[in-house]
């Protein structure tokens, strides 16, 4: 194993066999330790000026345990010899505790044990970029989006991570990895006689994913810049889109929030059964309508997988060592299979689908989205817009709600532009905004843009959990048309 700042070395594989040494003494039948060191740099700056600047490392470790067919779970900074056996002793009090309160014994779906290093590829290090070097780059977007007129604000952003994970369990795996993620972006806010506009590129949230500094120059701002300067002007004298029933052309970022919202949540089984019932809500995809739910057309094919190169999920094993492998979720619009963990897929007599993650050490391990990603299909834009006779193409993220069920929901894009015959005329809406019933809405799904249109968009501030824990998910996406949808 390699050194981290002196943290990642010989010392800390034998503290970890040593933890599930005194676990097993104590009586746990399974046990697992994760220890993480991380770094994160975040820059941003805002109306020319830097704005804000973090820069932080973390490093710890968390124990898992199963006793009398119950969790215990613990943590901590410090990795000594009475603090580790202080930690884990915890860990077995807790799930004896537990234990009494229990409803049913945890039992683990199989998977086997691995030995291995994982790193996500990427060709520079951003941690190796010096801040001077970071802070000109995003001087020089600052100075392009400047150019516009009207403009009351304007912010550009930088966002790097690198972590450093060690994987131990009672079963045998042995598993170190190392993650870097990137992410960038730019927003202009421009206000005109009592009218706001704002745009944003690549989308509000920015670009997030497991590459290095390279992804900078992907994302080609400088052509991108003053074409979202000239459409926040055209915004300012727009008026609103019309009330009513068109068909709908979401663009890719917008396919990847109604993902995320509408079936990536709704698939997570933990929300399934109701433990996230208190803080997230629950789902409409119950278990007693697993092979039988119809919840899109036949065009809906969803699947989960950790290995799409760049997806912000991406990684090689989640954090209770299941490897990285594709899960289908829903195919040709029916629900098939849910986000799941060892514990959770045993339920349904399926293997996890790797979907267990803590968002920092500190933390419990439960249900997340991952990379979620739609199979693509085989029209271009323009055909897709070729055969509507009236409706909107949305692109852009402007604002969405949704309720605890996952049902009933309501998106709003940054602009929308008018189709007639199958042409889009050069007329924009100001925020044009949708809402509709999930099941209702991916039914009438009836065009997808194919793959050369598809994307892997990174979602860097997925909440979940309480105590809350945020984590990067990913959402692979291509322009979707949806007939009859209400508008306004």
């Amino acid at each position: 194993m390699e050194k981290v700042d002196g943290y990642f070395k010989a010392p800390v594989e034998a503290i970890a066999e040593e933890v599930i040494k005194i676990g097993k003494k104590m009586g746990a039948y399974y046990v697992d330790f994760r220890t993480v060191y991380r770094i994160d740099e975040d820059i941003k700056v805002s109306d020319g000026k830097p704005s804000s600047l973090t820069y932080e490392r973390d490093r710890g470790y968390a124990v898992r345990v199963l006793k009398n067919g119950a969790w215990g779970f613990a943590s901590s900074p410090d990795l000594t010899p009475l603090s580790v056996h202080s930690t884990v002793k915890k860990a077995i009090e807790i799930a004896e505790a537990s234990s009494l309160l229990k409803d049913r014994d945890v039992v683990l779906a199989p998977e086997e044990p691995y030995k291995d290093t994982y790193k996500t590829p990427y060709t520079i290090d951003p941690f190796k970029i010096s801040l001077e070097e970071k802070l000109s780059f995003l001087e020089r977007l600052d100075g392009i989006l400047s150019k516009g007129e009207n403009i009351r604000s304007r912010e550009s952003f930088l966002s790097f991570s690198k972590e450093w994970k060690y994987f131990l369990s009672s079963q045998g795996s042995r598993i170190f990895q190392e993650i870097v993620k990137s992410g960038a972006g730019v927003s202009v806010t421009l206000v005109k006689d009592h009218k706001r506009a704002t745009r944003s590129y690549p989308q509000p949230s920015g670009q997030y994913k497991t590459m290095g500094y390279e992804l900078l120059e992907s994302l080609d701002f400088d052509s991108n810049i003053p074409r979202i300067l000239e459409e926040a002007e055209r915004l300012l004298e727009a008026d609103s889109a019309p009330e009513g029933e068109f068909d709908l052309v979401l663009d890719g970022p917008l396919m990847s929030l109604q993902i995320h919202e509408s079936l990536a949540h709704a698939l997570e089984m933990d929300r399934v059964l109701g433990v996230e019932e208190s803080f997230s809500g629950t789902s409409y995809a119950t278990l007693d309508q697993l092979g039988k739910l119809r919840i899109g057309s036949k065009l809906l094919n969803l699947y989960a997988d950790l290995e799409i190169p760049g997806g912000l999920a991406t990684t090689g094993y989640d954090d209770e060592g299941v490897k990285a492998h594709r899960t289908d979720l829903i195919k040709e619009g029916i629900l098939v299979n849910y986000l799941s963990s060892r514990e959770f897929a045993s339920l349904i007599g399926k293997r996890s689908s790797g979907a267990l993650f803590a968002s920092r050490w500190p933390d419990l391990p439960i249900i997340r989205i991952t990379n979620v990603a739609l199979e693509p299909g085989h029209k271009t834009l323009d055909e897709i817009i070729s055969e509507i006779k009236s409706g909107i193409y949305i692109q852009g993220i402007s604002s969405w709600s949704i309720d605890d069920k996952r049902l009933n929901f309501r998106l709003s894009g940054e602009i929308g532009w008018e189709i007639k015959n199958g042409k889009k005329t050069g007329k924009v809406y100001r925020r044009p905004s949708y809402s509709g019933n999930t099941i209702s809405f991916w039914n009438s799904l009836d065009a997808l843009a194919s793959k050369e249109y598809w994307e892997i968009w990174g979602t860097p501030n997925c909440g979940k959990g309480e105590p809350g824990q945020t984590i990067g998910t990913a959402q692979g996406a291509v322009p979707g048309r949806f007939r009859r949808v209400k508008v306004g």
